[in-house]
């Protein structure tokens, strides 16, 4: 059998605008390249879900990779067709699905099943290995991407023990095994990188980051071009974390989930940091030589134009590599409280049905100050 695994190019879904916001977003992989920020032509990292559906398919069937630039076009030949299934790419698969009602599609995501239902539904790659009759195991195959140049994903552990209102990860943190991350390591042979983003939503919560200094010895023995890690974590982690462990584990790049700059509003959305604090992780990172990016949410109901005004303030005079700035996606299993609907869930779309008048006002004010703000800051 041959098993095509689609991905939507983000060409479809994103067409260019000329929109300040695609311009910041945009400016990072135009003015770092030459530290190793590489972006695919027609995604913004590698899928994760097809190095490990392709690592899992048995070595008798066919596997193929198809990138859907029309949902229009004629698909490849092939016995089955997967898609990992999001809000943001949802009416295209749903186009495809309604233009070829004589194939065979097999969906899973973040949306509901039912919004599927000319596919089979599978709840995670465990689930398709079981629904084939497939042995299950944990892996990742990036043979589909030969060549690439990228920044590949490591994941040493998924979960996150904090319980921040705005996110929906869950909160049992579980541990990939040594060999699980030797595995992962000697999949991305087949990629061009310099750098590997260790995907721990909160870098520091796992014991096996300690890893870290042996897979960079591990990398730089097949690729001599490779130059650390990138981690995201919290301000707390870097301030009680010792100095010389970021030197140890090659730590190049840390980005701090900054969100606010204002401790009424961290303190209500859980974040478990303070102002003080990230003013310190970010003065010692600076001491130590390694690049901070912080990463800022805009449209956190509770915002203001001053609240505003005090991250803004703080970002500009901060020492920092680079900016990620979003804007707030609400999804149904977060603890906003909060009524969502469609448009609420895509980061890319900067208007949110929940804002109050004075919260959408305060945002159109600020929002193209904070994306000037990050072009600047990583074209110096």
């Amino acid at each position: 059998m041959r098993f095509t695994l689609c991905q939507i190019s983000n060409k479809l879904i994103n067409p260019p605008t000329g929109s300040l916001a695609e311009e910041f977003y945009e400016a990072i992989w135009r003015n770092k390249a030459d530290d190793g920020y590489w972006k695919p032509e027609h995604f913004w990292e590698l899928p994760q879900w097809m190095a490990e559906v392709a690592y899992t398919i048995p070595s008798e069937h066919e596997c193929r990779l198809h990138i859907v630039t029309d949902v229009n076009a004629e698909l490849p030949d092939s016995s089955f067709y997967l898609f990992s299934v999001l809000d943001v790419n949802l009416p295209f698969v749903q186009a495809i699905m309604r233009n070829n009602p004589d194939k065979f599609f097999v969906c899973g995501g973040y949306v509901e099943p039912s919004a599927c239902h000319h596919a089979s539904w599978c709840h995670s790659v465990k689930d398709l290995c079981e629904t084939f009759g497939w042995t299950y195991r944990y892996g990742t195959d990036y043979s589909l991407f030969r060549g690439t140049r990228c920044i590949p994903r490591l994941t040493l552990s998924t979960g996150c023990k904090f319980k921040c209102k705005f996110c929906i990860v869950p909160n049992e943190v579980v541990e990939r095994s040594h060999y699980e991350i030797l595995q992962q390591v000697d999949s991305f042979r087949s990629l061009g990188f310099k750098l590997v983003y260790v995907d721990d939503k909160t870098w520091g919560q796992a014991s096996n980051y300690k890893y870290l200094a042996e897979v960079y010895n591990f990398i730089k023995c097949y690729n001599p071009d490779f130059e650390g890690f990138i981690i995201q974590t919290t301000a707390g982690t870097v301030v009680k974390t010792g100095d010389d462990v970021f030197e140890r584990c090659h730590v190049k790049v840390v980005e701090i989930g900054v969100e606010t700059f204002n401790d009424d509003l961290l303190q209500r959305y859980r974040k478990p940091t303070s102002c003080m604090t990230t003013t310190r992780a970010v003065q010692k990172l600076s001491r130590l030589g390694v690049k901070c990016i912080a990463n800022v949410i805009l449209g956190l109901p509770g915002e203001t134009f001053d609240t505003y005004a005090a991250t803004y303030r703080f970002l500009r005079q901060a020492d920092l590599y680079a900016l990620n700035t979003y804007t707030l996606a609400a999804y149904d299993d977060s603890d906003l409280n909060i009524e969502v609907k469609d448009g609420d869930k895509d980061e890319l779309n900067d208007s949110r049905s929940f804002w109050t008048d004075g919260e959408r006002d305060a945002f159109d004010l600020w929002s193209p100050s904070f994306y000037i703000l990050g072009k600047q800051i990583v074209e110096v």
